[in-house]
């Protein structure tokens, strides 16, 4: 069970990280003026990571916690035995 709640804490890491990162692209292109085409589309394809990112993050945060409740439970349930 460790090993698959560290693969999960892993994705949980993971994901924050591009998360961060897509919040930092996003910075940039905020900070300049939308004087050509190009920096609109990075900036759109920047918002849309940052949104897939969250996405992924908060599956990770759910399959995480999922896991941990299994674990408390069959803890628990062995506790009884």
């Amino acid at each position: 069970m460790s090993g698959y709640s560290s693969r999960r804490k892993n994705q949980l890491s993971e994901a924050q990280q591009y998360l961060d990162h897509c919040t930092s692209e996003l910075r940039i292109y905020e900070t300049t003026i939308f004087h050509n085409e190009l920096v609109k589309q990075r900036y759109t394809y920047w918002q849309q990571e940052k949104e897939k990112a969250a996405a992924a993050k908060d599956r990770a945060e759910l399959l995480l916690t999922d896991k941990q409740v299994e674990a408390l439970e069959l803890e628990r349930y062995l506790r009884r035995l």
